[in-house]
Parts: C-alpha cells; structure tokens; sequence
C-alpha cells in the first residue's frame, strides 16, 4: 500500500515543510484550535482535523457532548461529510466512549491517535487508529503503518526532528479534507 507523508502540530507551523498532509486541531483538550485561514495557509493539499479527548468519562454521554462540538465545528469548517478525523486519546482506553463517539459522528470517519503501548486496547474506529510510535524512523513507521487497524503512524516528535511538528506517515486509502 502506499503511504504519504504528513505533519502535525498544536500551533500552525512557522515554516511548514511541503508534504501532503497538514494535521491541526479543532478542538477538546487543546490550547490552540486553527482558524479557517491558518487551514487555509498550510502548503499541504490536504489536511486532517483533530479533536483532543484524553480524560474523557468513558460514556455514551461524554462522548455525545464531544460528538455535538466536533459536528459544530466541521460544520462551520466546511469539513465534507465522509473524510477523517483523528480523536487524539493518548494513553486512554475506551470500552464505551470510542465506539459511541464514532457512531454519533457518522458519516464522518474517526481515527483514534494514541500511544502504540494501548492504542490497540481500543476497538478499531471507522477509520482505523493512528499510533505514536517515536522510533525516529520512517522506516518504522512504514512497516507498523497497515497492521492491525493502523492506518498511519506517527514516527517522530517535534523534538526528535528539532521542528515545530511531528511526522508521520498516513495510507493513501485513507479519505481526507481537501484544502478549502
């Protein structure tokens, strides 16, 4: 399968590199949600909103509250129904909220993002799970990227490649935003 790169970051970066995928967030747990125009700004043609949810209740009602946000702000967005969206969980499992939210959020596809040490206790979302898996290797990245649910894998933190965003690497397959 074939893969294409993308980067992700809390606060739009300064000097984005020209990749195919831009990752930002739209709301939850984040301190800094992009505007329309920071999306608008991003080289990439396609882009991967992401919604923070890692201290969550693990409810229906937790995750219909986030479901009522999220579906608000794609709405304003222009976000076409049927592409991604990424759940940023981190290290949390959830038996209840997960499938909840991702059948609240139909016909949106969700993919959870979170630490490869418990993503995988999580049952898989419409649109497969993202792992953080910081080998500083794309390589890496490549080979876990399709196995068991995983549709993209996050390879290297801002960090580790001394920039203002993450790499990772994403399957084709998977449905995106294309820029407004």
């Amino acid at each position: 399968m074939s893969q294409r790169w993308m980067y992700d970051a809390s606060e739009p970066p300064t000097d984005p590199p020209h990749w195919h995928i831009a990752a930002g967030y739209i709301g939850g747990d984040t301190p800094h949600i992009w505007t329309l125009e920071e999306w608008k700004a991003q080289w990439a043609p396609f882009l991967l909103p992401i919604w923070t949810a890692s201290n969550r209740d693990d409810t229906a009602a937790s995750a219909g509250n986030d479901a009522w946000a999220m579906w608000s702000v794609l709405e304003k967005l222009g976000v076409p129904h049927g592409v991604t969206v990424a759940v940023d969980i981190e290290t949390a499992v959830y038996k209840t909220y997960l499938p909840a939210l991702d059948e609240f959020l139909n016909p949106w596809k969700i993919m959870a993002y979170g630490s490869m040490s418990t993503l995988l206790k999580n049952s898989t979302p419409s649109g497969g799970f993202w792992a953080g898996d910081w080998t500083d290797s794309i390589l890496t990245g490549i080979d876990v990227a399709g196995t068991e649910g995983i549709v993209a894998v996050q390879w290297a933190s801002a960090t580790q490649l001394g920039k203002d965003y993450d790499a990772s690497v994403i399957e084709s397959s998977v449905p995106l935003w294309g820029k407004p």
